[in-house]
């Protein structure tokens, strides 16, 4: 609590390892490639939460804990984290799972 970016880092880490979703669905709004495969506009796409953190060309190392890697190769990189929704009416839950993580370590620290 005492070095709020490393705390915002070891936050991010844990929502990258251990995502409160599943994973979700797009549309895609145009014909895409995605892992080889044509995904023909307005067909639907899921993902993993799980393995979309864990791409080891995105996150090097991803298997392990390291909340420094968002100081260093991924800072800036926050994007790649898929646990919620974004864009134009983005989700609530990022600031909410802040504040829970917080409170949580707070209370239990």
């Amino acid at each position: 609590m005492e070095e709020p970016e490393y705390l915002r880092a070891v936050l991010l880490e844990v929502q990258r390892l251990w995502p409160p979703f599943i994973g979700g669905r797009r549309i895609a709004d145009q014909d895409s490639t995605l892992a080889g495969f044509h995904v023909p506009k307005d067909y639907g796409v899921i993902y993993i939460s799980h393995s979309v953190h864990r791409d080891p060309e995105v996150f090097p190392q991803p298997d392990s804990f390291l909340p420094e890697r968002w100081s260093g190769r991924n800072a800036g990189q926050e994007h790649f984290l898929c646990s919620f929704g974004n864009g134009p009416r983005s989700c609530i839950g990022p600031k909410l799972n802040d504040v829970f993580l917080k409170v949580t370590l707070f209370l239990y620290s």
